[in-house]
């Protein structure tokens, strides 16, 4: 092979490794991961709220009980009062207060009942988001272990490479490799071309009578630069 074959081997090569690391960013399983790590956090969210939800209702529950028996003892008091006074105006000013105890209880044991709806509700909805979460964490499971296994396949045929890189870059030279890899970094990782006619096959452009008469008469198909792009140019 001559040292235009090696490096178009190399720069072969150095883009399939490229491709690789590409490959391994857009894995279709990292996707399936990333809408399994959703799912379990808009679970973990839902629960969040349902319990939220529940305490908020059982607090409301306990204050609406605890002024509940405020009120009956209030209320007992009154009717006790109620049964010693003998003025008809006091007697019904009595009889008022116990009434707007009785509404007040009413409203409150109302609004009790609709707080048991509600801490039932939640309750349901914690139960639900529960089971939702086992089976998000199952999938996010799944989803790690496929990503695992294909970051796996594309390191070892990077490895791979790597290592056929390895023997074909000690075959060119550690000179030339040096310079192939250094115009790899300006060119965004292309660096030799092939000269098709006098145009060269990267940027396109011919290139003059003198650098064709160079190339041509360049031993062992050394390249040489294009002139109008910089690249390693060979026939």
């Amino acid at each position: 092979m001559t040292t235009a074959d090696h490096l178009l081997g190399l720069q072969e090569l150095d883009s399939a490794i490229d491709q690789c690391g590409h490959r391994r960013t857009r894995l279709a399983e990292r996707a399936t991961l990333a809408a399994a790590d959703a799912q379990v956090k808009v679970q973990r969210t839902a629960i969040a709220a349902a319990d939220k939800a529940a305490g908020a209702a059982t607090v409301r529950i306990e204050v609406l009980e605890r002024e509940n028996a405020t009120r009956e003892t209030k209320k007992k008091r009154l009717e006790a009062q109620l049964k010693t006074v003998i003025a008809p105006r006091e007697a019904e000013a009595l009889m008022h207060e116990i009434g707007l105890l009785d509404a007040q209880r009413s409203a409150a044991d109302d609004e009790e009942l609709e707080c048991m709806d509600a801490l039932e509700a939640a309750e349901g909805a914690r139960d639900a988001a529960d089971s939702a979460l086992a089976v998000a964490l199952t999938g996010q499971v799944d989803a790690q272990a496929a990503l695992a296994a294909a970051e796996a396949a594309v390191d070892a045929e990077a490895a791979d490479l790597r290592g056929r890189r390895a023997d074909v870059a000690a075959a060119a030279g550690k000179e030339l490799v040096t310079h192939y890899e250094e115009l790899r970094k300006s060119f965004g990782g292309v660096a030799i071309s092939r000269l098709h006619g006098t145009r060269c096959g990267a940027c396109h452009l011919d290139q003059s009578s003198k650098t064709m008469e160079a190339i041509k008469a360049a031993a062992d198909g050394q390249p040489l630069e294009c002139e109008q792009c910089g690249r390693l140019l060979v026939r």
